[in-house]
């Protein structure tokens, strides 16, 4: 593997196989070795994505999706090896995606669900988020990016939005506690980096990628790619990150 390497991380929203077409159109013209997207589904969409990318000799990895739900794939150039741990996430875990480069560093992409006020949808992605601080306790923290849609949002976002929860803004705070740097708002302090807007034009920051210590320094540029949502390639902008690990 090449030592500058960029990791590109999107939420595709279960594209239709026409926007799945732009899609791919888009992701050929660019030259990001690591690809993760979230939002996936058992659809002809994601299909032609993954089929479109097999074909190409990429290599491909997505999550055994169950119950018309969504998950998460994996797209590199380089080789790429699915993480099996002895004790899985054990709630939703086809919604995270773990994997590690040849290179050694791993690779936890994830698409947090999304909630409304009902009873069910909120003790859903409660369970999610607890399931998910486990997991990621129990890795060995190191050489580790962790990104993905997380529906949440820092607690100090601007603008504040007060329909959010403690118990979210709390599973932000235990990522720093469990080691992991916010890249875009250490590189960006001042930066809103708004990966998604509602239809009032209200910004939210959902899209996320974080790196243990010992990567962040090999962090050379971290930044929002705003383009393709605003060319309607998705209702989200892609986070992307280039490593220098020479």
């Amino acid at each position: 593997m090449k030592k500058s390497i960029k990791v590109f991380c999107w939420n595709i929203g279960n594209p239709s196989a026409k926007r799945a077409e732009k899609q791919i159109a888009w992701l050929l013209k660019t030259d990001y070795d690591v690809i993760v997207l979230t939002e996936t589904k058992n659809s002809k969409g994601c299909q032609l994505i993954k089929n479109t990318f097999l074909d190409r000799e990429y290599y491909v990895l997505d999550t055994e999706i169950q119950d018309n739900d969504y998950g998460v794939m994996a797209i590199s150039k380089h080789p790429i090896i699915k993480s099996n741990l002895d004790d899985p996430m054990p709630y939703l875990n086809y919604r995270v995606l773990h994997f590690t480069l040849s290179n050694g560093v791993n690779i936890v992409g994830t698409y947090i669900p999304s909630r409304d006020n009902s009873k069910t949808k909120i003790e859903r992605k409660k369970q999610f988020l607890s399931s998910l601080k486990k997991y990621l306790e129990r890795l060995d923290m190191q050489e580790t990016i962790f990104c993905g849609d997380f529906n949440i949002l820092a607690p100090d976002h601007i603008p504040k939005y007060y329909n959010f929860k403690s118990w979210e803004y709390s599973f932000y705070t235990d990522l720093g506690l469990l080691g992991l740097v916010d890249v875009f708002k250490k590189k960006h302090p001042l930066e809103h980096g708004h990966s998604w807007i509602g239809r009032t034009g209200n910004g939210y920051r959902y899209d996320y990628l974080l790196c243990t210590d010992d990567l962040l320094s090999k962090v050379s540029e971290c930044y929002y790619y705003h383009q393709i949502r605003t060319d309607r390639l998705s209702d989200h902008s892609a986070i992307v990150a280039t490593l220098n690990l020479e």
